[in-house]
Formats: C-alpha cells, structure tokens, sequence
C-alpha cells in the first residue's frame, strides 16, 4: 500500500541482530540492482505518531514497483508475511536529515556495501 505522510521525522539507526540479518540479506540483493544508491534501517515517526521501522532508500529514479516487490520478498523470507516494513524514498533533504541520526548500511555512491 502507497501513502503519503505530511511529515516524517527520523529518529535513529534500527540495529540488532535481526535487523543485522535482514540489512545483509539486502545488500546481497541490492548487489545487482542499479537503480539503489544509498540505503538506511531507520525509525521513523509519521506527524505525531509512534515511531516505525522504515528502510529508506536513495534510488537513482522513481520509486519503482519492482524494487518494492523485490524488498518485500527478501523482508517476507526473514519475517514472514504478517510482518510489515515501511518504504521510504528519500530526497535530497530528506537525505540530510536522516544521515545526521543513522548511517547507511548499503552505499553504491560511494562504493561501498555494508
């Protein structure tokens, strides 16, 4: 499901050691996809409301339905499918804002992963 927040406030990096799991089985996936720049596991708070775990990403292009797709496949194999992982496709200043809070685990920018 697609939906647009007001605003969205980043809180800090989400790390343990289900999270290191799930960050490593994404950078495996995104290993072959071009299209993801920079990539973020993050908690987020949307206006008011309780913070959530939200991977954010950087994507050379519009947020595509296939990379969503591909995420979901990776996210559901991990934690099954009545678990949920929120979405987020940075921009520019969304970017700063969430790089002064949490560092990415994935980064095709700058040639690095993990």
């Amino acid at each position: 499901m697609k939906f647009q927040v007001s605003s969205t406030r980043f809180i800090g990096e989400q790390d343990g050691k289900p999270e290191q799991e799930l960050k490593a089985r994404f950078v495996a996936a995104f290993a072959g996809n071009r299209m993801i720049l920079t990539a973020y596991l993050a908690r987020v708070a949307y206006g008011d409301a309780q913070s959530h775990v939200a991977l954010c990403l950087r994507t050379a292009g519009a947020d595509h339905p296939n990379i969503v797709r591909s995420i979901g496949k990776v996210f559901e194999k991990l934690f099954g499918s009545s678990q949920s992982l929120d979405i987020i496709f940075l921009t520019d200043p969304m970017e700063a804002k969430l790089k002064q809070v949490c560092m990415a685990f994935y980064s095709r920018i700058e040639g690095q992963q993990g």
